[in-house]
């Protein structure tokens, strides 16, 4: 058990949210207020909503959200949006929501499903339990024709140690073949949501099974240690943020756990190891975890601890890599350094036909040249965490461009609208493009002319793509991506 020293034993939860699919937060929670004690107990009930869920009630109060995420198969969700009895939350955390990913969006995920090549594309049976006030809980069973099953036990209580609702969550496979897979997916609220004040994560810890203290900053898109193999009873966390540190902690996990971690998110994809001597078949796999917040000051002697692992050792995957950062000019002068520690921006990958140019710029002494003889051309977009964007505002999507000799549809900048809707389009329109260049320009300002954000509206189509149309060069500068 990862030992955090000194620490008070009350722990703040911010909010659990649990799901096949990984979200991102859109809403800033307010400063957590200090927690209180429920007046008359705890008394936990299920409501149905409108969608399709059902909400988990404490009282009057909705504490939690569960239901399918997909309506269809083994993608179930779970999520809790108030860490104690009477916390004000955000009016939009109590709508109903289009789909279950709405609980990703504003709490600390917990996929609760399998990624298991024989489990994975079963369908699931889920039912829940409120015969006890104090817990709720929700089974979900998995099995096919040879026998191979999986159980997810989870619950929803309330600690009046704590002073905190909590999430537990217990996993059992038992497979004919080797391949536990992935059994839980850590996701915090706004991991992956670059817009300013949403998302202010910078590291990764998780304890070692050497009993090592790692952290490990967050970056895009392969700069991750890879597979990072977990104590039995690890802790691991994400640090850092106004009110506090999300954690899961590991009661037990046999065999022992490891970390994938998602180069489009920063989630903790939580995953079974294979020990060459396993016995079976049968093969058993089981884990058992708690997910909570921690406060700052809760959380300072578990940073202390943390040796922070450089990402280094994997620059050579970085040379064509460029970062961009949201509400600024970027002009592009200089690739993903490694050693400035965080580097967790958007990024912008160079490919076929493009280079780092110290031979034009707008401003400063680079820019992008991109460089086509095929009818084609080449493209390439601003990748990274989908961009997300607010509804009601309007996105700004501007660059400068130069070119020289273009032949065809032109040089462009595009992108669009998205909502997420599972197993369909939830493309909002079609694609806005800026103005076209074609032949020998100088410096030319070029601005998608995005409309104001509609309210259904979660994120960037296709985030931000620039795209050669034909024969020629061009060179970009100065991209300016923000919200106004």
């Amino acid at each position: 058990m990862l030992d955090i020293g000194s620490v008070m034993v009350q722990i703040g939860l911010l909010g659990i949210a649990a799901g096949l699919i990984a979200g991102c937060a859109c809403a800033k929670p307010q400063q957590e207020p200090q927690p209180a004690l429920a007046p008359n107990g705890t008394k936990l009930t299920v409501a149905p909503g409108e969608k399709g869920h059902y909400w988990i009630m404490d009282g009057s109060e909705k504490i939690a959200i569960f239901g399918s995420a997909t309506g269809k198969d083994p993608y179930y969700a779970l999520g809790l949006i108030r860490q104690f009895p009477g916390q004000p939350v955000p009016e939009v955390w109590e709508k109903e929501p289009e789909v279950l990913h709405f609980v990703t969006r504003y709490g600390l995920g917990l996929a609760l499903t399998w990624v298991n090549r024989m489990l994975g594309d079963q369908p699931s049976e889920m039912s829940y339990d409120a015969s006890d006030p104090g817990r709720l809980k929700i089974n979900i069973k998995t099995c096919n024709a040879n026998g191979d099953e999986g159980t997810i036990a989870a619950s929803v209580a309330y600690d009046p140690a704590l002073g905190r609702y909590v999430v537990e969550a217990e996993f059992q496979l038992v497979s004919s073949t080797r391949g536990g897979g992935e059994f839980c997916n850590f996701y915090p609220h706004g991991l992956g949501d670059f817009r300013p004040d949403v998302n202010t994560y910078d590291r990764l810890i998780w304890q070692e099974p050497d009993g090592s203290v790692k952290a490990h900053w967050l970056g895009y898109p392969a700069a991750q240690p890879g597979r990072i193999l977990l104590a039995q009873t690890a802790t691991v966390a994400y640090a850092d943020n106004p009110w506090g540190i999300p954690a899961v902690q590991f009661e037990s996990c046999d065999p022992p756990g490891q970390i994938n971690v998602c180069h489009c998110w920063f989630d903790s994809h939580l995953c079974w190891t294979e020990p060459q001597d396993m016995p079976g078949p049968p093969y058993r796999y089981r884990a058992k975890l708690r997910a909570w917040w921690l406060r700052p000051e809760e959380a300072a002697a578990l940073k202390a601890k943390a040796e922070t692992v450089s990402l280094q050792p994997y620059a050579d995957r970085w040379e064509d890599i460029l970062p961009i950062d949201m509400g600024t000019l970027n002009s592009f002068e200089e690739r993903a350094d490694l050693k400035a520690g965080n580097v967790k921006r958007i990024y912008l990958s160079l490919g076929s036909g493009m280079e780092w140019d110290t031979s034009e710029a707008h401003s400063g002494l680079r820019s992008i040249r991109f460089d086509s003889t095929r009818p084609e051309g080449t493209s390439t977009m601003v990748t990274g965490p989908e961009l997300m964007v607010t509804p009601g505002k309007r996105v700004k999507i501007s660059a400068w461009v130069k070119t020289e000799n273009v032949v065809g549809e032109g040089f462009y900048l595009e992108s669009g609208f998205r909502r997420w809707i599972p197993n369909s389009s939830g493309d909002l329109g079609e694609m806005v493009l800026s103005p076209k260049l074609t032949g020998t320009n100088g410096w030319t300002r070029l601005e998608v002319p995005m409309p104001v954000t509609p309210a259904n509206a979660e994120f960037l189509k296709g985030r931000i793509t620039f795209v050669l149309k034909g024969t020629g060069k061009a060179w970009l500068d100065d991209l300016e991506f923000s919200e106004r």
